[in-house]
């Protein structure tokens, strides 16, 4: 593995929140970054149900990154599925 390999990641996650007030004005701190259940208990209160964190029924999503980095053999990676039972990976980020 190289060190210090930059790269752009993108994607987004998809699905219904239900049993939850949306809170317009409430405010999140860096634990929010990366945790899917603290963003919804912090924007929908603490009952709410994400779909995507219930075994995927109603949750589609997209993940990609790649890198420019002329020392990677595979420069492009993604993982796209939807409901749980159609997830695809494409792709490597690797040198060899």
């Amino acid at each position: 593995m190289n060190v210090g390999i930059n790269g752009k990641f993108h994607g987004y996650l998809r699905g219904t929140v239900s049993n939850g007030t949306f809170n317009p004005t409430a405010t999140c701190a860096a634990a929010c970054i990366g945790d899917t259940a603290v963003f919804i208990s912090t924007f929908f209160g603490a009952g709410a149900k994400f779909t995507c964190s219930l075994g995927y029924a109603g949750c589609k999503f997209n993940f990609q990154y790649s890198s420019p980095d002329k020392t990677l053999k595979f420069h492009h990676w993604q993982d796209r599925g939807t409901n749980g039972v159609d997830e695809h990976f494409v792709g490597d980020i690797a040198n060899s």
